[in-house]
């Protein structure tokens, strides 16, 4: 992934972050698919960021 799409993204989630409704199954299916390949860490990525925020608020 480019910097530039890297960085369109960062700006979007900050953006959308005061208005956007997330919507997850009941279950904790879906949210059991992301612990697969995301880090509960944060990091590295921008997924792993997005992940964390999700669990934080869910």
């Amino acid at each position: 992934m480019s910097s530039g799409c890297t960085n369109s993204a960062i700006e979007f989630l900050e953006h959308a972050e005061s208005r956007a409704i997330v919507v997850l199954d009941s279950s904790g299916r879906i949210f059991e698919e992301y612990e697969r390949y995301c880090s509960f860490k944060g990091q590295p990525g921008l997924g792993d960021h997005f992940f964390l925020h999700l669990h934080r608020r869910q």
